[in-house]
């Protein structure tokens, strides 16, 4: 064989036996009467060790300062070992795990998706990715700034004036707001 095998008890007629890696191993086991021997042979075929089930990984991209009405663009990445098997499929979801406000999201399953922030203020976001067996997580902080008010010209009317005669005058009556 390609390693080593250790024998429990190698003169017991049953025992058992370790092997240091995989591969095929013939063993021998030798019977000897002090006159006359015989042997017999088995081939035992020694698997790799099962791949230890691990949890996805999860990262998200930075995401740069928003002001509203703007959603933010959050690109996800979710890697996993593909077990356990069956099912061997990975789900993931979006959650707002702080904030001032309420977040929306376009698609909270999918890995790249939008959000959209009821308020300004400072927000986490969690993806989460789940293979059914194990979970994984993964936080971005978004900054959602005000709305920029937009300037306005300013509003200014005046009251309606009677007809005058010369040679009088007239008091105007106005209002301008901004």
């Amino acid at each position: 064989g390609s390693g080593t095998v250790t024998f429990a008890n190698a003169s017991a007629i049953d025992t058992t036996a370790s092997f240091s890696t995989s591969g095929t191993y013939v063993l021998r086991l030798t019977a000897n009467d002090s006159a006359l021997s015989q042997t017999a042979d088995v081939t035992i075929v020694v698997n790799p060790p099962l791949p230890t089930q691990q949890a996805p990984t999860v990262s998200i991209a930075p995401v740069s300062t928003i002001t509203l009405p703007v959603t933010a663009s959050l690109n996800g990445t979710v890697s996993d070992d593909g077990l356990p098997n069956p099912p061997a499929s990975v789900t993931t979801t979006w959650s707002k795990v702080s904030g001032s406000g309420t977040v929306t999201f376009a698609n909270a399953s999918a890995v790249d998706t939008t959000a959209t922030f009821s308020v300004a203020g400072t927000y986490v976001l969690r993806l989460t990715a789940n293979d059914s067996a194990l979970s994984q997580t993964a936080d971005v902080t978004v900054v959602v700034n005000p709305v920029v008010p937009t300037n306005q010209a300013p509003a200014v009317s005046i009251a309606p004036v009677n007809p005058i005669t010369l040679p009088g005058g007239v008091g105007l009556d106005a209002t301008v707001s901004d």
